[in-house]
């Protein structure tokens, strides 16, 4: 199950460039990381009790695994994942130490001031709506602005505006984001809750979604 949901959850923001090959993989530690330096996506399990970079290749071949649980050996740098019907080897890839973990996980495990709630699928319905005013000039980005009640969602040129009640918040402050909209439709769908919960700062250069 812990690798279904990695596979959900953290390899839409695994690196497909090779500017910094160790993005390519997933850093496996107290949880198991993917970024690909503008996304970064995490799911909390500690799989090994140790950090290992395990390339994006290896990680999908697990999926082939049936058995509910199977056995993971580890030695040096080789890694076999073993059940009743099926075994799997592979080696760790190269370029863990130039892996920017612990900064990645600063940034993960910080808590942003601000919160809000909406619902996750009419979310989904607005951004599918706005993908259609969207254009490459613009960067397919979307505007995200948050009052004090509503989470108003819009083209940049504003030719399509959207507005969604806020069902929850903390510390709501008003502010306004510019996000890819491919990334954010991306993340969503992943999720599996009913809500999306938004995490920000005024001045912080990100964003934060908990499911």
């Amino acid at each position: 199950e812990a690798i279904r949901n990695i596979l959900t959850s953290v390899k839409p923001a695994i690196a497909v460039t090779m500017e910094n090959r160790q993005y390519t993989g997933y850093y496996v530690g107290e949880d198991v990381i993917g970024t690909n330096r503008e996304l970064i996506n995490t799911y909390d399990v500690n799989l090994f009790g140790e950090n290992k970079l395990v390339s994006a290749e290896l990680m999908n071949l697990l999926e082939v695994m049936s058995k509910d649980k199977f056995f993971v050996r580890i030695k040096d740098n080789k890694l076999i994942f073993e059940s009743d019907d099926c075994v799997i080897y592979g080696e760790e890839m190269e370029g863990i130490d130039t892996y920017n973990a612990s900064a990645i996980s600063q940034i993960v495990k910080g808590v942003p001031a601000s919160m809000i709630k909406v619902g996750r699928n009419e979310l989904l319905r607005v951004l599918d709506r706005l993908s259609l005013f969207t254009t490459e000039y613009e960067g397919q980005t979307v505007r995200l602005t948050v009052s004090e009640e509503n989470l108003q969602i819009s083209s940049p040129s504003s030719t399509g505006i959207e507005m969604l009640e806020i069902v929850e918040g903390t510390n709501i402050t008003p502010v306004t984001f510019l996000v890819n909209i491919i990334y954010l439709i991306n993340e969503l769908q992943v999720q599996s809750g009913d809500v999306m919960e938004m995490w920000y700062e005024q001045e912080a250069p990100s964003i934060k979604f908990i499911d």
